[in-house]
């Protein structure tokens, strides 16, 4: 049965948000069942012909620790877990994931995988598929429950948690949202005068307490956000208006919309990324990162921001008392990204110093990643 809202949706008060619900959308993910469920063996999309000779490479390369992996999402994205297994396995367990990338980069698992020459997408398809394999055939068909029935906090439609697309997990969090909420807060309103893009642009810089930058719709995380702040915020993107129509509305450029919405005066400069300040005032570039830095301040982990390095001019996000640095990465596909994280682990080995890459994975379950630093219960 369905799962409904305690309280009626934010719509059914706010005449803002209403009237943006009624604007078209001008395309919709196909309504695919996305989930993985441990009584079927298919999973949920294209096994590209990952078969019995695959598994047993790939699990040549697992460990008990990768269980550990598995629980989080489970506990937290339940049959959509295995979709968020190559990126947190990047950061929590390079040496699991290394493996797995290096059978990929060899050919030894993923021979009849449509891209077998491209290794990042064999690797892709051997931690989904492998982790979902592994841990189905271990634990049975009770594994873990199918995917539920939701009602959106937002617009109150009911729909099922198995079709929301992977991108829509990876930014807004744990399945919470319709696919046409997503979608409309993904895109931004198109339509509107010149009030209501002043309006959106204010609503959505009070909903992240900070100035959004014009690609905070693209790269946003929600994950490990309190509903009811996640909740916030998707209306916020879903009534602030799309970069290219707040521009022909309030100015040439994203400057001199934030200019115009009354964010920012004229000496100020943007930097990349979501500005924003954390609860203990360290500035933060992004909602995850400040997700991060108010963690540590409610646990009394001493931490200090964007320390260096050893030896280098690289930065940290942040060091704790200990020496140990800690690095937000959000954006381990990226090759460039991905490299500049590379190097910093390479960096941190030499020195002897302690590094954790937290990613959005972590941010629902931070006490689990942090868990060495906080105090005595």
């Amino acid at each position: 049965m369905g799962v409904y809202p305690a309280t009626m949706p934010r719509s059914d008060d706010d005449p803002e948000l209403a009237v943006a619900l009624l604007d078209e959308i001008a395309w919709l993910p196909v309504e695919h069942d996305w989930s993985f469920r441990a009584d079927q063996p298919e999973g949920g999309f294209n096994r590209y012909g990952w078969g019995s000779a695959d598994q047993a490479r790939f699990d040549e390369c697992w460990d008990t620790d990768v269980y550990v992996l598995a629980d989080d999402l489970i506990a937290t994205s339940g049959a959509m877990w295995p979709w968020a297994m190559p990126r947190l396995a990047l950061a929590r367990h390079p040496s699991f994931a290394a493996c797995v990338l290096g059978l990929a980069e060899r050919r030894e698992v993923g021979r009849r995988h449509t891209y077998r020459d491209r290794p990042q997408s064999v690797y892709e398809l051997a931690m989904m598929y492998g982790s979902f394999d592994h841990v189905r055939l271990e634990r049975g068909p009770d594994g873990w429950p199918p995917a539920p029935w939701l009602a959106c906090p937002v617009c109150g439609a009911r729909f099922w948690a198995a079709i929301l697309s992977p991108w829509m997990l990876r930014q807004y969090g744990p399945p919470r949202f319709c696919n046409r909420c997503c979608v409309r807060a993904r895109n931004g309103r198109s339509w509107g005068d010149r009030d209501a893009a002043l309006t959106g642009i204010r609503r959505l810089a009070a909903a992240i307490e900070g100035i959004p930058d014009q690609q905070l719709a693209a790269h946003v995380s929600l994950a490990g956000i309190a509903d009811d702040r996640r909740d916030a915020i998707i209306v916020g993107l879903i009534v602030a208006p799309a970069p290219s129509s707040a521009k022909e509305q309030l100015g040439a450029t994203w400057l001199r919309v934030l200019q115009a919405s009354g964010l920012v005066g004229e000496a100020w400069r943007p930097a990349r990324g979501t500005y924003c300040i954390a609860t203990d005032g360290h500035p933060c570039r992004s909602l995850a990162e400040r997700t991060v830095d108010d963690f540590l301040s409610a646990h009394g982990i001493a931490h200090d921001p964007e320390p260096r390095y050893p030896g280098s001019a690289r930065r940290a996000d942040w060091g704790l008392a200990d020496g140990t640095l800690i690095e937000y990465a959000g954006l381990l596909t990226d090759d460039e990204y991905s490299a500049k994280i590379a190097e910093k682990r390479s960096i941190a080995a030499a020195s002897g110093v302690g590094l954790l890459v937290l990613v959005p994975e972590d941010l629902p379950n931070l006490g689990r990643a942090l868990g060495a630093w906080l105090p005595p219960s």
